[in-house]
């Protein structure tokens, strides 16, 4: 931001300028930040009342797909599609618990929480999705270092961290997760060699359900 004032003598004779320059990079993303945590909230209270008005008749739904599905005469086409209507519906009541988290955080669990035991989890739960996209996925972890925090959140982050990776990594490719720090920092790095994101995507990509 540039100002300019006029620089005059006791006479009122311009004798020059005064230029006084300010750079508000960080008045800039502060106001950006702002203006997410506003979408974000806007966003959190119309989730909750689209959440609370689906969850209803989802759950009258599944209750139908349940007796349909179980009636004695029912075919063998029938209990199939019947167990096809109960997992989308569940798979559909999954979506509306993820946009309940916008209106109601989730209280934390902090605990002191041990890396090997994680890291076996985490990769037990995405083995299948690396097998059949055809990548190899390899994870670490350095001896000393040490982890505070809510571990079923952390694997929420690190299971939606490596489906992107999965998502933006081709047939042959490879994913890694790795724990690395000191006593103070802790540094979780999930890594790929896949197409990366351009300067656009960055740029959306803490904003709820976006994808590319």
């Amino acid at each position: 931001r540039i100002r300019i004032a006029r620089l005059v003598d006791h006479k009122g004779t311009s004798i020059g300028s005064v230029l006084l320059l300010r750079d508000i990079r960080e008045i800039r993303k502060m106001e950006l930040q702002l203006e997410r945590s506003r979408r974000l909230a806007a966003l959190g209270g119309m989730a909750a009342g689209i959440a609370h008005e689906v969850r209803n008749p989802l759950g009258t739904l599944r209750g139908f797909a349940q007796f349909f599905g179980a009636e004695p005469g029912a075919s063998a086409a029938c209990r199939k599609y019947a167990n096809l209507m109960i997992s989308e519906v569940d798979r559909l009541d999954q979506l509306v618990a993820k946009l309940l988290q916008f209106s109601s955080p989730k209280e934390l669990h902090l605990s002191r929480i041990d890396i090997p035991p994680l890291i076996e989890k985490v990769g037990i739960l995405m083995e299948s999705d690396f097998k059949d996209r055809g990548l190899s996925f390899t994870s670490s972890t350095e001896p000393d270092v040490s982890l505070y925090g809510d571990a079923n959140l952390l694997i929420q982050v690190l299971l939606n961290l490596l489906q992107n990776s999965l998502h933006a990594t081709s047939a042959g490719g490879s994913v890694t997760l790795s724990f690395a720090g000191d006593e103070k920092t802790t540094r979780i790095i999930v890594a790929d060699n896949g197409k990366g994101m351009t300067e656009e995507v960055q740029s959306q990509m803490f904003n709820p359900f976006y994808t590319n």
